[in-house]
């Protein structure tokens, strides 16, 4: 299972809105943007695993560096385990 983040955030030389899927293994995120794509979606994909503190700054200092910022976080990210 692929868990995932989407990060809408604005250009900071234009008024698109982007939005950014994130996931922790880069080949199955890169799997669920190609199924995206195929429903006429286009997010952008960025590498997050939220258990690594090294990841996390990155993609905060990424998402500073390129769109001044984040707007909005939509987490969909969840734990399984045995009961």
């Amino acid at each position: 299972m692929v868990f995932y983040v989407l990060w809408s955030t604005h250009s900071a030389v234009s008024d698109w809105q982007i939005v950014l899927l994130s996931a922790r293994d880069e080949n199955r995120g890169q799997d669920a943007v190609a199924a995206l794509e195929k429903e006429q979606l286009h997010p952008k994909f960025h590498q997050l695993d939220i258990d690594d503190q090294e990841s996390i700054n990155y993609l905060r200092q990424f998402l500073v560096d390129t769109y001044g910022g984040l707007d909005v976080l939509v987490n969909n990210a969840g734990i399984a385990y045995k009961v």
